[in-house]
């Protein structure tokens, strides 16, 4: 029986604290002011949504169960559970229920992004699960919900890196016209192709003779053989 009377005055004792605490939320505000009902810490709303506004709490609602005593609706934080019951239109509990009322009856709602607990865990899990929560998001966004606060921006993918040891590429020399196609080159014919200046080109199975490899080397000409088919 005592434990009864203790419980009893505890419920008591809580319901006339959050009582007291709404209403001194209501009268910190000016007279006329926009209610302003809150799902998650009171103390989150950011001060330029929070300025001129009466806050309530989400006990505040579960007692008088009236949405339209509010103008608007601030989300400080939701849990995975209140995400995804919200999205599929679930409103068995009060938060949930109050956010549901609100975009059925078109008050603003705004949702803070630092109120999503998943996306401090992006790519550290199951992308899979984390996709089906941001699609949760996207599904609040498409019902009127609005996304308050920047996303944290991404790194930009940094470049590969080269070897530390990787010797500079040599470039390709390119001779200039068509292959000789004279298999044997002779030290007269080495004359008249070193004239023309520039690499000489040659067939892969062309023999060069000694006197007309000294005439290139000589007019220091190089030679490039064509690629065997």
């Amino acid at each position: 029986m005592n434990e009864t009377r203790e419980e009893l005055i505890a419920l008591v004792t809580r319901e006339v604290l959050a009582a007291l605490e709404g209403r001194t939320a209501a009268l910190a505000a000016p007279v006329g002011a926009p209610r302003m009902l809150v799902v998650g810490d009171r103390e989150k709303v950011p001060a330029e949504l929070a300025r001129e506004c009466a806050l309530f709490t989400v006990e505040d609602y579960a007692r008088d169960g009236n949405i339209l005593a509010y103008d608007r609706l601030c989300i400080t934080r939701l849990s995975c559970v209140e995400l995804s019951d919200i999205a599929l239109g679930r409103d068995s509990r009060p938060a949930q229920c109050a956010v549901i009322q609100a975009l059925l009856h078109g008050k603003e709602v705004c949702l803070l992004e630092e109120g999503l607990p998943h996306r401090a865990l992006a790519g550290k899990g199951s992308a899979a699960l984390y996709g089906v929560l941001e699609g949760y998001v996207r599904t609040l966004q498409t019902f009127g919900v609005k996304l308050v606060g920047e996303p944290k921006p991404l790194k930009p993918p940094s470049e590969p890196k080269p070897p530390k040891f990787a010797p500079p590429p040599t470039p390709k020399p390119i001779a200039t016209g068509k292959p000789n196609p004279q298999r044997l080159i002779t030290e007269e014919l080495a004359v008249k192709l070193a004239a023309a200046g520039g690499p000489v080109c040659l067939a892969a199975n062309a023999i060069l003779t000694p006197s007309a490899r000294d005439v290139f080397t000589r007019a220091k000409v190089e030679i490039i053989r064509e690629e065997s088919v």
